[in-house]
């Protein structure tokens, strides 16, 4: 029944009232003719406010008492939180685990109970605090997946998120996927390698310069989430904080099967030379491979042997470099090519460049040409940069502007004519570590000179002599690359 409200009337305040043509809905209810008192005010913030404000007071008074309630209630959620998951098929001991464990979940529970007593009181009144969280979490509809991806190290959000990717999984099958996952890609840890890793994958972002392929883009939103979280990159030096970040930035790895898919990809890894011990490598550095089938897999692999890399040891490669098996890093690898042919590099000291310094294939055709340019500007052409590239491919690295930065530093002007890399010294040369390198563990320690960069023949005589008179340009061998330095008459 339709009942017109006259201006000066006043109705009790209904949560949800319904409007139609400036009418209202009334059912069983007494208008009034008189100003409302304070709780018949029609405003639901104010009534919030109160009744908020008042929860506590009616079930005892001071703040230690509604600390102690808030205590019973988180107690209560974990018991009804371990309640329901047994009910899911989870052990006793892993529901108490999870239940424990899940704080973030257990006080979204408790808020929910809150938010339903306040909307709907009489009709759960006789339900008792337990049987209110079942509800609850009954209603999310996660089946307590979000509950235990919180205890793998996920905020709430993302577990929130990730779950909505497993509606196909129990909570027990999702459980026992993530164990044999870890056991597959983490059997072992190797702190030297993830080293070594770390440091392979910050120079790849460095000197990547090409377009790139849908595998790789994801490959470098992974690494930057990860630069952006305390400890950056070193994260992946935790298992676990490494798993937690991987199914964070790639939830559908959860939707594979460990047995039908991810075993038979990396069973192929270990077959063709990868150790156990660094697939976990492989899987960090490149993840959008797990979500390969296998002949793509093998596909990729097979491109490789384009590379002549020595006895054919290709695992070594993609240890130092997975990023090879993408699409767009193989299709740059045929530009690379051809530009090196075209000034004259042979194919066998291409190859050579390429195994100890794979990096050169996530740079630019074009990057390389301002390096070759810089290198003819001074005289280098032909065959002396064909030995430059075959025995320091890692100065096509470099950008001009460094290497002229260091080249006006150190370099002698009236030498017009230098053979880069004559060869190896046959004489003991040392000299002072420079100023300008200053390491950790200086202490009285000196350099050994190995290689010369001026025309000199292996004469003791004259480098003895061009060492007395002038200052030189030398490659001084160390972990990190090669280094260029001065030397002065002392």
């Amino acid at each position: 029944m339709l009942i017109k409200i006259h201006p000066n009337w006043f109705a009790p305040y209904f949560p949800v009232p319904h409007k139609i043509e400036a009418c209202f809905v009334l059912s069983k209810c007494l208008l009034f003719t008189h100003p409302p008192l304070p709780c018949e005010v029609d405003n639901g913030k104010v009534r919030r406010r109160r009744r908020k404000r008042n929860w506590p007071l009616s079930c005892g008074s001071g703040e230690a008492h509604a600390q102690s309630l808030s205590e019973w209630e988180l107690q209560e959620a974990r018991t009804a939180v371990s309640t329901y998951l047994r009910e899911l098929g989870v052990s006793e001991e892993d529901s108490t685990s999870i239940a424990s464990k899940s704080p973030g979940y257990v006080k979204m529970l408790v808020e929910g109970v809150r938010d339903l007593e306040q909307c709907q009181w009489e009709q759960f009144a006789a339900f008792s605090f337990k049987d209110k969280i079942l509800h609850i979490a009954a209603q999310k509809g996660d089946n307590g997946k979000v509950a235990y991806l919180e205890t793998l190290g996920f905020t709430l959000s993302s577990s929130m998120n990730v779950a909505r990717y497993l509606f196909t999984h129990t909570l027990p099958s999702l459980m026992h996927n993530v164990m044999r996952m870890k056991q597959l890609f983490f059997s072992s840890q190797d702190d030297f390698h993830f080293h070594l890793l770390i440091k392979n994958i910050r120079l790849m972002m460095r000197h990547l310069s090409i377009s790139i392929d849908e595998d790789l883009q994801h490959t470098l939103s992974f690494f930057e989430k990860l630069e952006a979280r305390p400890g950056g990159l070193n994260i992946l030096a935790s298992k676990d904080a490494a798993f937690h970040r991987l199914i964070e930035s790639f939830p559908r790895l959860l939707q594979l099967s460990v047995d039908n898919h991810f075993t038979r990809l990396l069973d192929f890894l270990y077959n063709i030379g990868i150790p156990t011990f660094r697939i976990s490598h492989i899987i960090l550095a490149f993840p959008p491979l797990l979500f390969w089938n296998l002949h793509l897999l093998q596909t990729r692999v097979l491109a490789l042997k384009e590379i002549d890399v020595p006895d054919k040891d290709y695992a070594k490669l993609l240890l130092k470099f997975p990023w090879v098996l993408s699409t767009s890093i193989q299709e740059n690898h045929t530009e690379v090519l051809a530009f090196l042919y075209s000034i004259k590099v042979p194919k066998t000291w291409i190859d050579r460049a390429i195994e100890s310094h794979p990096h050169l294939l996530s740079c630019s055709t074009s990057k390389l040409e301002l390096m070759v340019n810089q290198f003819a500007e001074l005289g280098v052409r032909n065959k002396k940069l064909s030995q430059v590239i075959a025995k320091s491919p890692q100065v096509l690295l470099r950008k001009p502007k460094d290497f002229l930065q260091l080249q006006s530093t150190l370099w002698y002007p009236a030498i017009d004519s230098i053979a880069f890399l004559h060869g190896d010294l046959e004489e003991d040369v040392y000299r002072k570590i420079p100023p300008w390198f200053n390491p950790s563990n200086k202490g009285n320690k000196v350099d050994r000179l190995k290689k010369v960069l001026f025309g000199l023949k292996q004469s003791p005589h004259a480098w003895f002599a061009m060492k007395s008179e002038d200052n030189g340009v030398f490659v001084v061998q160390r972990i990190r690359g090669i280094t260029l330095s001065s030397l002065k008459a002392s």
